[in-house]
This record gives C-alpha cells, sequence and structure tokens, in this order.
C-alpha cells in the first residue's frame, strides 16, 4: 500500500499546478512580428494594392513599407479616391487619404496591426487586408476595405 504524508501530497500537487501553469514553448503564441501567423515579413517590404470599388469609392491605391525588421510599417500612402462617396450621414465626400511616416512605425503583432485610421491583417508574407476608416477624416462613421500585395 502506498504511503503518502500530507506534507508529500501538497508538495505533489505544487508541483502539478506549477508545471501547468508553465505550459511549453509550443503553447506560446504572442510575438512581436509577423512570425506568430506562420510566416516571417521581410524587413523593407513594399506593399501595395488597392481599394474595393463601390459607388463614390475607389479604385485608389494603398501602399506601405515594413521597416529592416519587418516587425512595423514605417511609411504609407492611402487613398481611397472618394468621388461624390455618400456618406451614410447625408454628407458627399470627394477627395481624401492620408500620406505618412511613422516613428517608430506602426507595430505588427501576431501578423496584424491597428492605427485607428487604418488596420489590417497578412494573410501572407505576400498579401495583407484591411480596412480604411473615414470618420477621423471626413467625420463619416464608414469604412472602406483594401487589399494589397508584396510589390
Amino acid at each position: 500500500m502506498l504511503h503518502m504524508t500530507r506534507r508529500s501530497i501538497v508538495s505533489v500537487v505544487a508541483l502539478v499546478v506549477v508545471a501547468a501553469a508553465c505550459g511549453s514553448d509550443s503553447d506560446k503564441s504572442s510575438t512581436t512580428d509577423g512570425s506568430a501567423s506562420g510566416f516571417d515579413l521581410s524587413g523593407g517590404a513594399v506593399f501595395s494594392g488597392t481599394f474595393a470599388t463601390g459607388p463614390g469609392v475607389g479604385p485608389g491605391e494603398i501602399s506601405f513599407v515594413l521597416d529592416e525588421s519587418g516587425e512595423r510599417i514605417v511609411r504609407a500612402v492611402i487613398n481611397p479616391a472618394l468621388d461624390s462617396f455618400a456618406c451614410p450621414t447625408g454628407v458627399l465626400i470627394s477627395g481624401g487619404g492620408i500620406t505618412g511616416t511613422y516613428t517608430p512605425g506602426i507595430v505588427i503583432i501576431d501578423g496584424s496591426f491597428d492605427n485607428g485610421d487604418w488596420n489590417g491583417v497578412f494573410d501572407s508574407s505576400t498579401e495583407a487586408h484591411g480596412k480604411y476608416s473615414l470618420q477621423d477624416s471626413f467625420d463619416c462613421p464608414y469604412e472602406v476595405a483594401w487589399t494589397a500585395t508584396l510589390g
């Protein structure tokens, strides 16, 4: 018959709890770059593409550049080519877009990013998609979709 003291039972339980809390390295999926999505983003990569077309939108252009490590977006040109776009608030919008340099850059976490005005997800190391919000630039509660590929 197995004989265990109260002290040894507590020790075994504590060891099991510590082991479960620690987990393994394969359980950890949060990093500061695109590698958590199963791919690495190339440093200095340039992505470019267009906006989804619709009444008063597009095709426009989007392009952005990654930093040397591939972990941040450091430059972007975003122009959805609005031409008498009917905002849900009733206002017609034309023109617009943003061009920016970001220091230290828009961080890419687990293959995605969000800068408030625009956000996106890297589907692979060569493709991305996301949305550009018209709220800050035009006080319009609407987002236009974009897609981009490594250029």
